[in-house]
């Protein structure tokens, strides 16, 4: 296997670097839930505010379509309050799941990701029974890892 080999060394870094990637992905993701957590919480009364404040601040002929009788702005009557907030409950539940969808969009493209990337690999090379010596076998791992061989040629012709 690979401790007999001597691979286990080069292999087990290559792991560690492997799962530092991962835990830097989970990393992300969980900020982004944390974001997306402190959105749930802020949305409602956020837009709320903006629109109620839009609606004072702008001048009348674009926010009630003509200009009050001596206001310089537009009255919120229960009328329009009411309304408003009826409005904007409908849309609370489609702007609360916008991060959801965002963040289960971002981890199906990783998976794609990951699957293109199995499926788009090379083939690792066959080691029949005649060329599987400790030798060839790291000298194939140092291939794939771009590094020296960790046995001498010479090595696997000495009995153990």
């Amino acid at each position: 296997g690979v401790k007999a080999s001597g691979l286990d060394a080069p292999l087990g870094a290559r792991v560690q670097a492997v799962r530092g990637k991962e835990l830097t992905t989970l990393r992300h993701t969980q900020y982004l839930n944390a974001l997306q957590g402190f959105f749930w919480s802020a949305i409602p009364p956020l837009l709320s505010t903006a629109v109620f404040a839009s609606y004072i601040l702008l001048p009348p002929h674009l926010a009630c379509g003509s200009s009050p009788p001596g206001l310089s702005h537009c009255p919120i009557t229960p009328a329009v309050a009411f309304s408003t907030l009826l409005l904007l409950q409908l849309l609370h539940e489609p702007l609360l799941i916008m991060p959801y969808i965002v963040s289960e969009l971002l981890n199906a493209a990783v998976s794609l990701r990951r699957i293109r990337r199995l499926l788009l690999a090379d083939d690792a090379p066959v080691l029949t029974a005649l060329t599987a010596t400790p030798a060839a076998i790291a000298a194939t791992a140092a291939e794939e890892l771009g590094t020296a061989p960790l046995l001498a040629p010479d090595a696997a012709a000495r009995p153990a």
